[in-house]
């Protein structure tokens, strides 16, 4: 439920999110499950692995880029059909445009307000078709 989209999963959700309503419940299972694993799990793991190794704020930094760029690059599986370089950049553009500034907000604001921001851009990319 980590929302890789794949070709035949973005062609659904273009199809059953005609509805404002049917986005904004859709949005909800990916805006939790994902800041849950990649901003709350991987991020605190990651943290704790690097503890003592570098300070507080070096840390934190370090571990959000690293859970940032697991969920980039988590995404691009539709795209791999592509070049691999064409990956790599649709990659790094999800981690550098959502996965690090979802990371920030997860970080200064707290979890809930990661999953808020979060599912406020998958509704509206949902009640577009996107």
């Amino acid at each position: 439920m980590l929302n890789i989209i794949t070709a035949t999963e973005k062609l659904h959700y273009a199809n059953a999110f005609a509805s404002p309503v049917r986005s904004a419940l859709a949005a909800l299972g990916p805006s939790v499950s994902e800041e849950a694993v990649f901003r709350f799990f991987l991020t605190n793991v990651i943290a704790g692995v690097l503890a003592g190794a570098y300070g507080k704020r070096e840390t934190l930094v370090l571990a959000v880029g690293i859970a940032a760029t697991f969920h980039g690059f988590l995404h691009v599986g539709p795209l791999l059909g592509h070049s691999a370089a064409e990956s790599l950049m649709n990659g790094a553009r999800l981690t550098l445009l959502f996965g690090v500034p979802l990371g920030v907000v997860a970080a200064r604001m707290g979890l809930v307000s990661a999953i808020a921001f979060h599912w406020v851009i998958d509704f509206v990319r949902f009640a577009l078709g996107l």
